[in-house]
């Protein structure tokens, strides 16, 4: 892994298609299916996505709150219901991932949104 290229965790609600994508255009890219740990509680992913030094992507608002708590992690990247299509979402981590170092995420709550829309 690059350090200084943002890379990505996905828990258990995204598709892996998303990370799939990601992984075609050079993107570094794991998803909870990869490790086996598709029935791990949400601490234990955000754990592992900051030890890993990875920004966790998910559709769960539950990551929100434990942010909103205080838990340290490398970022996280939440997707609102509205934009939970696999070619926006891959649209919108590229550019994420373009416009940010890991440094510059650390302890941020990223709303994904679909920017061409805007």
């Amino acid at each position: 892994m690059n350090e200084q290229q943002i890379a990505f965790y996905f828990d258990a609600c995204v598709q892996v298609a998303i990370a799939e994508q990601l992984k075609l255009s050079g993107s570094d890219a794991i998803t909870a299916r990869d490790l086996e740990k598709l029935s791990d509680d949400d601490p234990s992913h955000l754990r592992r996505a900051t030890e890993q030094n990875r920004v966790l992507v998910t559709y769960d608002d539950d990551f929100v709150k434990i942010a909103q708590q205080g838990e340290a992690h490398t970022g996280i990247v939440f997707v609102p219901t509205k934009y939970r299509r696999i070619g926006i979402v891959v649209k919108e981590l590229r550019k994420f991932e373009a416009m940010f170092r890991p440094e510059h995420v650390r302890n941020l709550v990223w709303y994904l949104t679909d920017t061409a829309s805007s």
